[in-house]
């Protein structure tokens, strides 16, 4: 039972529910059986839950059933209630976080026995509600769409009219459509820049089309997720993206945290896209929408930062020379790294902090005690190293990783658009190295080079070095 479902269900559980777990099998309501009550004990008795020999299960057997010989069969049994009735906890508790949803199957209820009086009620109820809504995504529109829809059933059996709410129903269903469709966009398109993958996606044009001929509509749902796909499908169009970091500003607050984290780590991405461009002033725009993250705790899930997101935030601050902020932000923040990503990204960190300070002795001692196996991170640590060999004159050091490097993204498959990034690095790299700094002529053939490259995120530093041969 060590690796079982179930096990796995408990060990997700905090203290309080795991009180309410025992409180829900107490009740004859949802369980009857008794061994399955000994069972669930069993597993919180002095931790016996962590601690896997006291999980074999004719071990466990002999505890529920003392006296018995061991079968099988009837363990599976018990296992199974149990697990059965754990799951029927775990739907309860999510069915609690969403009171829209028990007021909309209440309504239906009361429809379905002929209630009028407490449908039309109940129907009142949940229109008030979604008028004072805080929150106005997609889950709002999916609402309102059920919403109209009991409305619908209830006018068509009671009234015998032809005044309905159709209108109403077929505009909610609009709205809902476009907006589901415009986050399902943009997050394909977000992930197709980064991984190849080819993912169709029906019925774009005709919601783009929609939206253009009849004005954007003041749904935040709507506006934030157009601007999102404008931005990353049309990226040369800088506009998309101004509108789109205003509607963030303005509406994020009309959307769960989860997704304002989604929806600025979107805008993120378009700027570190135009970043990797060599359009450096969009590093100051993403550090704004990484501090909006951080100033309103979208950034954190479930009490914690993302690595990934945590070394972003690093790297801007640094780029824009906010050395005090960022060490700060590290000193700060670095509890809300996930306890196995804690030791390597602050050491990580810290070296992105001293490279950007010119202090690379410091910076190259972190890098080599950075061991993480992402190939992002991988990159962007030898993209370090290479700057610091070359600069202190490790030309020797810097021939080896370069060769190292251009194995190392050959060999996969899955970073098409950064493998043209680091090809380029390693390319023009090796061209400073071999250049002539007496030749004028070769030396502004490079520059010409070096400004036309794409993506090459490192231009700025690239044309420093070339200025100073």
């Amino acid at each position: 039972m060590q690796n079982s479902q179930l096990t796995h269900i408990f060990r997700s559980l905090n203290k309080k529910e795991t009180r309410e777990l025992r409180k829900w099998l107490l009740s004859p309501f949802h369980n009857q059986r008794e061994d399955v009550l000994q069972l669930f004990d069993y597993f919180q008795e002095k931790d016996y839950l962590n601690n896997d020999p006291k999980l074999k299960k004719e071990l466990v057997f002999q505890k529920i059933f003392p006296g018995e010989a061991y079968d099988d069969a009837r363990m599976r049994q018990t296992i199974h209630f149990l697990q059965k009735c754990t799951e029927d906890f775990l739907a309860y508790k999510e069915f609690q976080e969403e009171p829209t949803r028990r007021e909309l199957l209440l309504a239906e209820g009361y429809r379905r026995r002929n209630l009028d009086r407490l449908f039309e009620k109940a129907l009142k109820g949940l229109n008030d509600n979604q008028r004072q809504s805080r929150v106005k995504n997609e889950e709002f529109l999916q609402a309102n769409i059920l919403i109209q829809s009991l409305e619908y059933k209830y006018i068509s059996e009671k009234k015998r009219t032809p005044d309905t709410n159709l209108q109403t129903y077929s505009d909610a269903l609009d709205l809902y459509f476009i907006a589901g469709k415009l986050r399902l966009a943009s997050l394909i398109t977000a992930v197709q820049k980064i991984y190849t993958q080819d993912i169709r996606v029906g019925l774009l044009e005709e919601a783009l089309h929609y939206v253009e001929s009849n004005g954007l509509p003041e749904l935040p749902a709507i506006r934030v997720y157009y601007f999102i796909y404008k931005s990353l499908s049309d990226p040369a169009n800088e506009h998309f993206f101004f509108s789109l970091k205003e509607a963030i500003f303005q509406y994020d607050h009309y959307f769960s945290p989860e997704e304002q984290r989604d929806i600025l780590l979107l805008a993120v991405n378009y700027c570190i896209a135009k970043m990797n461009t060599g359009v450096t002033r969009f590093i100051g725009e993403a550090f704004d929408l990484y501090k909006r993250g951080i100033e309103n705790g979208a950034l954190l899930d479930k009490g914690m930062l993302n690595h990934l997101t945590f070394i972003n935030i690093i790297t801007t601050g640094t780029t824009l020379k906010q050395f005090e902020w960022v060490l700060q932000f590290i000193e700060n923040y670095q509890q809300y790294l996930a306890p196995q990503y804690r030791e390597n990204f602050v050491h990580f960190s810290l070296a992105k902090l001293h490279f950007e300070k010119r202090e690379y002795l410091q910076a190259q001692r972190l890098l080599m005690q950075f061991d993480y196996d992402d190939i992002l991170f991988n990159l962007s640590a030898k993209s370090m190293l290479i700057k610091i060999y070359y600069e202190e004159g490790e030309y020797s050091a810097l021939d080896s990783l370069l060769e190292s490097l251009r194995t190392y993204i050959s060999r996969k498959k899955t970073i098409a658009y950064h493998k043209n990034i680091y090809n380029n690095l390693i390319r023009f790299t090796k061209r400073l190295v071999r250049l002539n700094p007496y030749d004028r002529e070769q030396k502004d053939k490079l520059r010409k080079e070096i400004d036309a490259a794409n993506p090459l995120p490192e231009r700025k530093w690239l044309l420093e070095q070339l200025e100073a041969i």
